[in-house]
């Protein structure tokens, strides 16, 4: 979502009804605060690389998953334009009229195609809205693979977070598990800092820490928290 308002921030203020939520300035600075320059250089390249942008390329761009320069930073990363948290994404092609709709979970179904001008010209309700022969089909690879792979990340993730709030170790299984399942993404390195300094082993928060670093982390207040729980790391 951030990335989605890093690349419109570049245009003109929309007109609303009532008073915008803030100015044209402010906005502006509240985008570059959250997207890092290295998300926006990811942005970059997959438009210099998909181009012409065709709607199936625009789609390829929305479940991109990789860093600047096509690295692996795992998934549900900050860095990545698919995170694996979208309800949604639409693609319009305005000069044909048609759109195209994404389906769960999270850009990995097909995406539907909508004929607008059909719409228009014969709006029945009960009629079939779909262009079914425009249909761009699910990403197999997302869903056989990496959509497991968020889901037991962030299943493994919750029962960290729960031992934490309830001052118990976790299991052993399951600290394995969660690193093994997403080690490129930074958040695992950070959420496994936290839970050994729970646990009061500081050596080994902060060698979590230092990896969470070196993993990349895109926005400057995040670095900046990381960096702070590695300092109050006791050697």
């Amino acid at each position: 979502m951030a990335s989605y308002y890093y690349l419109i921030s570049s245009l003109p203020m929309l007109k609303t009804q009532g008073e915008p939520p803030m100015d044209y300035a402010a906005f502006l600075a509240m985008c570059k605060s959250a997207v890092s320059s290295g998300v926006y250089q990811t942005l970059e390249e997959l438009t210099a690389a998909n181009a012409p942008l065709t709607p199936q390329a625009a789609v390829a761009m929305l479940r991109d998953q990789r860093g600047e320069g096509g690295t692996d930073i795992g998934v549900g990363n900050d860095c990545s334009v698919n995170q694996s948290i979208a309800h949604h994404s639409v693609v319009f092609r305005p000069s044909a009229l048609k759109m195209w709709v994404s389906t769960s979970p999270w850009q990995g179904g097909a995406y539907i195609c909508y004929d607008l001008g059909a719409v228009m010209r014969d709006p029945d309700p009960a009629g079939e809205l779909c262009d079914a022969a425009q249909e761009i089909a699910a990403d197999t690879a997302y869903l056989t693979h990496d959509y497991p792979r968020v889901v037991a990340y962030r299943r493994l993730g919750g029962e960290i977070r729960k031992a934490m709030r309830e001052e118990t170790a976790a299991d052993a299984a399951t600290l394995d598990r969660f690193e093994r399942t997403n080690p490129q993404n930074f958040h695992t390195w950070k959420l496994l800092g936290e839970y050994y300094r729970s646990q009061g082993d500081d050596v080994r928060a902060a060698q979590c820490f230092d990896k969470a670093l070196q993993s990349g982390i895109p926005r400057a207040d995040e670095q900046e928290a990381v960096e702070r729980l590695k300092s109050e790391c006791k050697p």
